[in-house]
């Protein structure tokens, strides 16, 4: 990116994005909860028929039931700038069921309503997320479409993360922002000019955000010290390069000026591993029973397809070195073996290509729906059965043949500290194009920074890679 570059003029409407934008997401948040109340209504009365008889005033229907959820909402930090998309859809799951909660309660203690069933109350939390989620999505769309309604911003370090905080803010699906300056990092020996030019440039815009990225820690503070009267927010990035950061938490001691990093490893405690087993138990049981129809119309396929068995076991190494047999769609002829050495003795690029990434992208052992198979990821269905059986997890590292233990290096100590995945940070990020080493790196990145709600975030985006068929073969 430029070393500095500056945006004087920038959309007027941009000044008070800050002011707008709450009050238009609370108008927002107003009519999902009233479209999720009329919804969840006729669908109770619909489904419980004449025992069905609730009566909610229209005080609370109108007024005070939007009014709890949107006052929970802000609270959870739902419309948020600057914030990941999946962080934000887990602050509106937070804050829609404690103002469900609260909502109920209100009107108990009111007796404003005489009957209330667990229907209503389960599907009135559902559809509120949901209506929420969709018409926040619907506004970011419109404001971003539109390119209005973004809060200006003034970058301070022209670098790489300012590059990566820039691309992330507008391809994430959050409310905007407009970069109206950037300024070099570097400071020259006379602060005095370079901290003169950036106060004329946040009086003469107004700006009302400074981000600085990467700055030497001394010049950070002296440049936090002098504008922090201008400006409302202050966001600064600290060098924490191969520090775990998604589960972090942050304490603070005011009084003596000192900052406390908690770097938690999740899945060193117990609970935590009892909740991931539970995570998958439960949706690999419902998962399995949804997809029988397509395991079964695949085992025919295959077996048409060419001779041998259906499904094919190769020894992987799981959870603290054990071996177990890893269950797969056959998707290869039944000499691969003789195949791929005869191909590797003959071929000097294709043997090069095999030792860098385990890998063939013109692998002549592929029959014709192995394929389709590989290239959806369907092959690795039969993996879940790995996981009713306690030796593979819904998502974790990528599941690795001992040969490869090798080329972990120092990363094998956290490759064998959980159950390998059927979906992975690697999957979800490129598949097959992404380089060995990478995979390494995601896998014990995973380890390290692992949550219930991260698991989620995976499965989702690996969904959409396989939707993709995106660096699969």
């Amino acid at each position: 990116m430029k070393n500095e570059f500056l945006q004087e003029k920038a959309v007027k409407s941009d000044y008070i994005a800050h002011y707008i934008t709450p009050l238009i997401a609370a108008v927002g948040d107003y009519i999902a909860i009233i479209l999720a109340e009329k919804a969840v209504y006729e669908l109770t009365k619909f489904v419980l028929g004449e025992s069905f008889k609730l009566i909610i005033p229209n005080a609370y229907f109108y007024f005070w039931i939007p009014a709890v959820f949107i006052f929970f909402l802000f609270n959870a930090g739902a419309h948020k700038r600057m914030v990941p998309f999946f962080e934000i859809v887990k602050n509106t799951l937070c804050g829609t069921f404690y103002a469900t909660v609260s909502a109920i309660f209100i009107l108990y203690l009111a007796h404003s309503i005489n009957d209330l069933s667990r229907f209503f109350v389960i599907m009135f939390f559902v559809m509120s997320f949901i209506f929420i989620c969709v018409i926040h999505q619907i506004l970011v769309i419109v404001f971003n479409k539109l390119d209005i309604l973004k809060e200006p911003v003034l970058f301070i370090g022209a670098n790489n993360t300012t590059k990566t905080i820039i691309h992330y803010l507008k391809n994430n699906n959050c409310f905007g922002v407009r970069v109206l300056g950037v300024i070099g990092g570097n400071f020259a020996d006379d602060y005095a000019k370079d901290i003169d030019k950036i106060i004329k440039f946040i009086e003469k815009t107004k700006v009302k955000t400074v981000i600085i990225s990467s700055v030497d820690i001394n010049k950070m503070a002296k440049v936090v010290t002098d504008i922090q009267p201008l400006v409302k927010n202050i966001v600064f990035t600290p060098n924490l390069i191969n520090i775990p950061i998604a589960n972090l938490e942050i304490n603070k001691l005011p009084i003596e000026n000192v900052v406390l990093l908690n770097v938690k490893n999740n899945l060193a405690l117990k609970r935590n591993k009892i909740i991931k087993y539970v995570f998958d138990m439960v949706l690999t049981i419902i998962g399995t029973i949804c997809i029988s129809p397509v395991l079964i119309c695949i085992a025919i396929w295959i077996y048409k397809d060419s001779p041998g068995p259906i499904i094919f076991k190769h020894m992987r190494v799981g959870k603290n070195g054990k071996e177990f047999p890893c269950y797969k769609f056959r998707s290869m002829c039944v000499d691969a073996k003789e195949k791929l050495e005869e191909l590797l003795k003959n071929d000097p690029q294709a043997r090069v290509e095999w030792e860098k990434d385990f890998k063939l992208k013109n692998d002549p052992r592929i029959t014709k729906s192995g394929a389709f198979l590989r290239r959806t990821s369907l092959d690795e269905l039969p993996q879940i059965f790995n996981v009713l059986k306690g030796e593979m997890s819904l998502v974790g590292p990528r599941p690795i043949i001992k040969e490869e233990m090798k080329r972990y290096g120092k990363h094998i100590d956290d490759y064998l500290m959980v159950k390998p995945g059927i979906a992975g940070i690697w999957q979800c990020s490129g598949r097959s194009d992404v380089s060995y080493e990478e995979r390494v790196q995601m896998d014990s990145w995973y380890v390290r920074n692992w949550s219930v709600w991260l698991d989620i975030m995976i499965l989702w985006r690996t969904l959409k890679a396989v939707f993709a068929e995106k660096g699969a073969y």
